[in-house]
């Protein structure tokens, strides 16, 4: 199991985009130990990732409504990308053609963790993909089992689409909203269940039990 590194943060003092950053990898690091570190953090848990879905819906309706219309377009086309090869991956778990369901089996359970990115704020998205495409490459299976369904071209695509959301992106002089925070920004999101569950999954990782503790947030 690899082995993380937890340090203090005083939450108000970032900003809202670098809070919901911290709290989205919070959330990645407790994913596969949330079963194993006790009923009172898996329940801090499950309320954080809630609360950090929540945030980056906010966030991204906060964004776009700044941008130009080419970027609110571009993003639009990589999130229509994303849904046509989620649905055709969805559409194939169910086919009747044995290995067509099983290279979509596999191919799901490789873009799970990218299922929802559409609804990520859009630097957090751009590198999601950017992520999601690196695995791709690095996989022939995941290579094979895409062109057996068909879907190929379409990962080739998205791949197209983001960067050349990146690329525009790059090129946008408006500030982007939810870059700067305030403490006030800070306040409006979950830092309380953060830290408290931070605070259990040091517990965890020293061996510690779990007890309850009043939170200093």
């Amino acid at each position: 199991m690899e082995n993380r590194q937890f340090s203090t943060v005083h939450l108000n003092n970032l900003g809202v985009s670098d809070a919901y950053a911290l709290f989205r990898e919070t959330v990645e690091v407790a994913e596969p130990v949330q079963n194993t570190i006790g009923e009172m953090a898996k329940s801090i848990y499950t309320r954080l990732v809630a609360d950090t879905t929540a945030m980056g819906n906010a966030l991204k309706l906060a964004q776009k409504s700044t941008f130009t219309a080419e970027i609110t377009n571009l993003d639009d086309d990589r999130d229509n990308q994303q849904n046509e090869i989620k649905r055709d991956i969805t559409y194939f778990a169910k086919s009747p053609e044995a290995a067509k369901k099983a290279a979509a089996d596999r191919l799901k359970i490789i873009f799970t963790p990218y299922w929802d990115i559409t609804r990520e704020p859009l630097n957090t998205e751009t590198k999601s993909i950017d992520t999601l495409m690196a695995k791709y490459k690095a996989d022939k299976t995941m290579q094979a089992d895409a062109a057996l369904i068909g879907i190929d071209t379409k990962i080739a695509a998205l791949e197209a689409k983001n960067n050349a959301f990146a690329a525009a992106r790059l090129q946008e002089p408006h500030q982007r909203a939810g870059q700067q925070g305030s403490r006030r920004n800070g306040q409006q999101f979950p830092p309380r269940c953060h830290q408290e569950l931070q605070r259990l999954l040091r517990r965890h990782r020293t061996g510690r039990e779990l007890r309850p503790q009043r939170s200093s947030v």
